[in-house]
């Protein structure tokens, strides 16, 4: 035991990594020379010691959320930047995990740590490269904004003005919630608050209000900068989805009409996504294949086909694929197959569907809708 726990330890300490452990409250149990190193500390002086105690207030907000994941048994890799001994920011890689006693409960953390500051010097002059960056983001299509955390505008690129109405001089008096519809204020704030905590907030919907009073819906992503381990703005980059989502409200008022159709008629009505995940199958789905919507509608299509059939169905989808890139390509097209589909109790049956593109206002497709119709009887007459 004595000669195993000694070789063990020889490993931690001739890896080119920082090893760090800490019990259930995130007081430091062992951390091998590398770690001590890359902070600038001796072995024994970091034994023991809370793990907060090697980080800024910045770094401690994000340690906070980040443990308690560990307590619910999640393991990730993440950028972490720690002050060494001298008050330095070091940059790092983490890659942690729970540990799990024999009990099954939390008994503390385990990381491997990278120094990745060299890395990041050369990211952070690149970012400071105002000119290209500059460059970039006047001349892109999606609205981009710098935010300070008390909400003043540091900087918003071109689309952004010309999208909203507002020259350079009043934006340099407004604050963010002057352009946020009063409707959206409060979880647009819920928002903020978790990205000047250092959280990268993605998929963010929100509705600005352009000089003239139009609303304009965005979604986009937003993070944070950071100097000297202080968070000094935010970065959103947004896409303008006004007309998508007039689409997608029409297209809500509609189903009701749609469903109505659909819910009564003998064939399966069925719509997928790009993913081919099913997003709605018609209530016949159970007649004919004696699962109900919920089951119907979870369940793969490799599940719902025979080995034989999904081939043909792969085969035709990526046909179809091809066919969109095609020069003279027909967008009102339809694909007709026939297919061998599972029932609930291990049965089959076969079912002549027909498939056709959704296709957006610029003929883009998100999804298929399709029709499958029970031709079990007709195939045995053959």
């Amino acid at each position: 035991m004595e000669r195993n726990a000694y070789e063990y330890s020889q490993i931690l300490e001739s890896l080119h990594e920082g090893i760090w452990i800490t019990d259930e409250d995130a007081n430091t149990t062992f951390v091998n020379s590398r770690m001590a190193e890359m902070l600038g500390y001796a072995v024994d002086e970091m034994q023991g010691k809370h793990m907060f105690s090697f980080m800024d207030e910045c770094g401690k907000a994000i340690a906070i959320r980040n443990f308690e994941r560990r307590k619910l048994g999640v393991a990730e890799q993440h950028e972490f930047t720690f002050l060494d001994k001298n008050g330095r920011l070091i940059h790092t890689l983490v890659n942690v995990s729970p540990i799990i006693n024999d009990k099954g409960h939390f008994a503390g953390t385990i990381a491997g740590i990278v120094d990745i500051s060299e890395r990041r010097r050369l990211e952070e002059a690149l970012q400071e490269s105002e000119e290209q960056y500059r460059d970039l983001s006047e001349n892109a299509n999606d609205l981009i904004q710098s935010v300070t955390p008390d909400g003043r505008f540091l900087y918003v690129n071109q689309t952004w003005r010309k999208m909203l109405g507002y020259s350079e001089e009043e934006i340099a008096a407004l604050i963010l919630w002057d352009i946020i519809h009063p409707d959206y204020i409060h979880h647009c704030q819920e928002v903020f608050q978790k990205v000047i905590s250092g959280e990268t907030m993605s998929n963010v919907e929100a509705v600005f209000v352009a000089k003239d009073g139009r609303s304009i819906t965005v979604e986009g992503n937003i993070n944070t900068r950071c100097k000297g381990g202080k968070i000094i703005a935010t970065r959103g980059i947004f896409r303008d989805v006004t007309e998508r989502k007039q689409m997608e409200k029409a297209l809500r008022e509609s189903e009701k009409h749609y469903r109505l159709l659909a819910d009564n008629v003998t064939d399966i009505i069925f719509t997928m996504d790009m993913n081919l995940r099913y997003t709605y199958v018609s209530p016949s789905v159970t007649r004919l294949s004696g699962y109900s919507v919920e089951e119907a509608t979870s369940r793969t299509l490799q599940e719902v086909l025979t080995p034989a059939s999904f081939e043909v169905a792969m085969k035709a989808f990526t046909e179809e694929k091809v066919l969109e890139y095609a020069e003279e390509k027909d967008p009102t097209r339809s694909r007709t197959l026939e297919l061998e589909l599972n029932r609930k109790d291990g049965s089959t049956f076969w079912a002549e569907v027909q498939l056709t593109a959704l296709r957006d206002h610029d003929d883009h497709p998100f999804g298929f809708v399709g029709v499958a119709r029970d031709i079990s009887k007709l195939r045995k007459r053959q």
